[in-house]
C-alpha cells in the first residue's frame, strides 16, 4: 500500500552509510570442497570435480530477488506528483542501483507503474503513448532487467481520483496488447492493477462491480501467454471472482502491506489474517508472489521495523519471488543489513540454505539471506551427481536442489551442454525437466547421454537455462540462470551469448587434445627421440617405449595418462637415443588448462647447454615434477621438445630442424 501523501526523497545519507558499511560484503571468496564419487569400477569423471562453495556475492539472477520501484505518467514520463521531474528511460535503473547500493548488479528486477491518467477520459491511447511504453520496455531489455509491471489511472488524491468505465479500461488494454506481447521477455509479471488507487482495487467509489473485475482479470490473462501469471492485491479478490479454476490458477498475489504481525493493519491490509495466510501458503506453490513494506514514517500506515524472523517466515511460507528494497529502505531494510543471521537461527526456524552457505566462517546478514533466497537458489549436489565417460558415450546424471523460497514459475528450458575447455559448444541436449516443479529442498536429476567426440580433447559438461524461448533475451547471458556453486561461463554463439554453468567434469575425448602443432624432422642416420619414458609416485603412472623416430617428428601419447593430485609430485624418467646428445630438451605442462603452454610460468625444465655435447645430461633424464596447488583440475598436456643445441631456443609450437616433440597427458586431481 502506498501513502497517499507520499513524496519521493533521495536518502543520500542513508545510502552513503549503507555503502560504507556493506561494500565489503561484495567481495567474492571461493571456497573449495572436494567430492569423490565411486561408480563400480567405471571411470567416473565427476570424481575430478572441484565444486566451489556457496557464492558469497549476491548472484545477478533474473526473475527473482529484491526489486526497485519507479513510476511515470504516459506518454510524458512525468513523475505523477511532480510533472517537472521526468523518468529518464536511459538511466533510471542505473540511478536506482546507485541509490540502493546495488551497483554490483544483484538486483535485476524493478516494479514500474505506468499511469494512464491522461487517457481516463478517452477510449483511444495515442500513438505516442504506445511508442513510449515500447521504448521504455526496450531500454529495460538493454539494461538486462525485468519488470513487475502495473498500469493504473489513479495515483493520489492530490491528482484527483479517476474512474474510467471498464469498457474503456479494456479497450486501453487491447491497444497495449501488441506492445506487451512483443516485450513479454522483459515482463516478469504483469499485475492486474489498473483500477482503484495505485491499481490496488480500492478507493474507486464503487465504480466497478464484480463482473467488471472478472472481465479485467480475463483481459489481463488473455494478453499473457497461457504459461504466464498475473497478480492481485488481496487474496479475497480471487475468492470473490467467478473465474474458472484454470483461470484462477494463473493468479498470484502482491502483498503491498508486508509487515510483521504486530502492526495494527497487519491482518486487514497484510496477509496475517488466518484465511489470507493459509490461502497464499497453499496457492503460492504454483503462482508468483511479490511484496513490499509500507514506507517509513510515524503514521499508522508506515513501518520502520519489520521483525526479520517473521519476515523470513512469510517469505518461506508464501514462497516470495520478488520483494521491494525501496520501501522503508532507510529504516527496515538498513536494519536487515545491520542484523546478522546465523546457521542456528535458520535451523531453529527450518529456513532453507545450501550446505556451504556458512562455510569459511562467513557472516551473513538478514539482508544477505533474503537477497539470496527470494525466488530460486540453485545448487548442484556433487555427492549425488555423476558424469561417466565410457568408450563411446558420456552419461550424465546431475543432481540439483533449489534452496530458494520459490520454484521458477515463468517458462524456462533446461539444457545439458557438452563443451570444449575453451567454451566451444559441441552439443546441447534439451531436457524434459520443468523448473516450475523445482520446489524448495527437493532433489531433481538432470540426465542426458552424449556421443563421445572422436576428434576433441579436453571438454566439460554445462547446465544452460536460457530465458523465454524465441525472444530477444534467449541468447543473452544476462538472462540465463546461475547456480550458486558452479563456475559461470559466457560463450559467444551465432546470434548472441550463452550463459552456462560449468561442472568442471574434466573429460577427455577419444582423439588427441587440440594443442598447437610441434613438428620436427630426423637427422638420418642419427635420429633423436625418446626411447622409453615412465613415471613413479603418481596416483596413476605410465610406461612408454619407442624404437624409431616418430613420423613428422611428433608423438601424442593417449594410450595411458598420468594422474596426480594438486600439491603433490611424481618422478619422470626417460631415456633417449644416443644422438640426442647434440640436443637440448625443454618441457612444459599446461597447468591452467587453457590449451596454451606458457613459455615461462609453465616450463618445468630446460636441460643441456648451447653448442655442446650434452651426453651427461640429456641421454638419461630423471626429474621430479611438482603439480602446483593452483593447477586446474582435469586433463592437461605435458610437452617435451628436443632441439638442436646449435640452433636458437625452440618455442612451444611450430617446426624446427633436427628436433622432435612428445605430448603426454596428466589428469590433475
Amino acid at each position: 500500500m502506498k501513502k497517499s501523501n507520499f513524496k519521493p526523497i533521495i536518502y543520500g545519507l542513508g545510502v552513503l552509510l549503507c555503502f560504507i558499511i556493506f561494500n565489503s560484503c561484495n567481495k567474492e571468496i571461493i571456497l573449495q570442497e572436494k567430492s569423490e564419487i565411486l561408480l563400480n569400477g567405471r571411470q567416473n569423471l565427476a570424481s575430478g570435480l572441484t565444486p566451489a562453495g556457496s557464492s558469497q556475492t549476491h548472484l545477478p539472477n533474473p526473475e527473482r530477488g529484491f526489486r526497485y520501484e519507479e513510476m511515470a505518467k504516459i506518454p510524458s514520463l512525468a513523475f505523477p506528483w511532480d510533472t517537472n521531474r521526468k523518468l529518464n528511460s536511459n538511466n533510471w535503473l542505473t540511478r536506482l542501483e546507485q541509490n540502493y547500493n546495488a551497483t554490483d548488479g544483484h538486483i535485476k528486477v524493478s516494479q514500474l507503474y505506468l499511469y494512464l491518467t491522461d487517457f481516463a477520459g478517452t477510449n483511444t491511447l495515442s500513438q505516442a503513448a504506445l511508442d513510449t511504453v515500447s521504448s521504455v520496455l526496450g531500454k529495460v531489455r538493454n539494461k538486462g532487467y525485468k519488470l513487475v509491471l502495473r498500469f493504473a489511472y489513479t495515483y493520489d488524491g492530490t491528482g484527483g481520483y479517476v474512474y474510467p468505465p471498464m469498457s474503456r479500461v479494456l479497450s486501453h488494454l487491447d491497444q497495449l496488447k501488441p506492445v506487451l506481447q512483443n516485450n513479454i521477455d522483459v515482463i516478469h509479471v504483469l499485475q492486474a492493477g489498473t483500477i482503484g488507487l495505485w491499481g490496488e482495487w480500492h478507493n474507486y467509489n464503487n465504480a466497478y462491480n464484480q463482473t467488471d473485475k472478472d472481465n479485467l482479470l480475463r483481459k489481463i490473462l488473455s494478453i499473457l501467454p497461457q504459461d504466464r501469471d498475473t497478480q492481485i492485491r488481496m487474496p479475497y479478490y480471487k475468492t470473490a471472482s467467478a473465474l474458472t479454476t484454470a483461470e484462477k490458477s494463473r493468479i498470484g498475489f502482491h502483498n503491498d502491506f508486508f509487515t510483521d504481525n504486530t502492526h495494527p493493519h497487519a491482518s486487514s491490509d497484510g496477509y496475517w489474517a488466518s484465511g489470507n495466510y493459509s490461502m497464499v501458503s497453499a496457492e503460492s506453490i504454483s503462482t508468483l508472489v511479490d511484496g513490499e513494506m509500507p514506507y517509513e514514517g510515524t503514521g499508522e500506515w508506515n513501518a520502520n521495523y519489520v521483525n526479520p524472523i517473521q519476515a523470513i517466515k512469510q517469505f518461506k511460507d508464501h514462497r516470495y519471488t520478488t520483494f521491494s528494497v525501496t520501501h522503508s529502505y532507510p529504516q527496515a531494510i538498513l536494519n536487515w543489513k545491520n542484523t546478522p543471521i546465523t546457521k542456528a537461527q535458520l535451523d531453529a526456524n527450518n529456513f532453507p540454505y545450501d550446505p556451504a552457505y556458512f562455510n569459511g566462517g562467513v557472516t551473513r546478514s538478514v539482508y544477505d539471506y533474503v537477497a539470496d533466497h527470494l525466488g530460486y537458489r540453485l545448487w548442484l549436489d556433487y555427492a549425488a551427481s555423476n558424469v561417466i565417460e565410457e568408450t563411446n558415450q558420456i552419461k550424465c546424471n546431475i543432481a540439483i536442489r533449489n534452496y530458494g523460497f520459490s520454484a521458477i514459475h515463468n517458462p524456462r528450458k533446461v539444457f545439458l551442454v557438452l563443451m570444449r575447455a575453451d567454451g566451444t559448444i559441441v552439443e546441447s541436449k534439451e531436457l524434459t525437466n520443468k523448473p516450475s516443479d523445482w520446489h524448495t529442498g527437493v532433489t531433481q536429476t538432470l540426465s542426458a547421454n552424449f556421443d563421445k567426440p572422436q576428434n576433441l580433447g579436453s571438454y566439460d559438461i554445462g547446465i544452460w537455462m536460457p530465458d523465454y524461448p524465441a525472444s530477444p533475451t534467449y541468447l543473452d547471458a544476462r538472462y540465463a540462470m546461475r547456480f550458486c556453486n558452479l563456475e559461470w561461463n559466457q560463450v559467444n554463439v551465432a546470434g548472441g551469448v550463452m550463459g552456462i554453468n560449468k561442472l568442471d567434469a574434466s573429460l577427455i575425448g577419444n582423439g588427441p587434445l587440440e594443442y598447437c602443432s610441434a613438428p620436427g624432422d630426423a637427422v638420418s642416420p642419427a635420429d633423436r627421440y625418446i626411447q622409453s619414458l615412465s613415471t613413479s609416485g603418481a596416483a596413476q603412472n605410465i610406461s612408454y617405449t619407442a624404437n624409431a623416430f616418430p613420423a613428422g617428428g611428433y608423438v601424442s601419447y593417449n594410450t595411458q595418462r598420468i594422474e596426480a593430485q594438486r600439491g603433490t609430485s611424481f618422478i619422470l624418467n626417460f631415456n633417449n637415443s644416443p644422438a640426442t646428445k647434440w640436443n637440448r630438451i625443454i618441457a612444459w605442462v599446461d597447468w591452467n588448462r587453457d590449451g596454451v603452454f606458457d613459455n615461462t610460468a609453465e616450463r618445468i625444465f630446460y636441460i643441456g647447454n648451447n653448442a655442446s655435447d650434452n651426453s651427461a645430461t640429456v641421454i638419461a633424464v630423471s626429474r621430479s615434477i611438482s603439480v602446483p596447488a593452483t593447477a586446474k583440475t582435469g586433463v592437461v598436456a605435458m610437452r617435451i621438445r628436443f632441439h638442436d643445441a646449435w640452433l636458437p631456443t625452440i618455442g612451444t609450437c611450430g617446426y624446427q630442424d633436427n628436433s622432435s616433440s612428445f605430448d603426454f597427458f596428466i589428469k590433475v586431481l
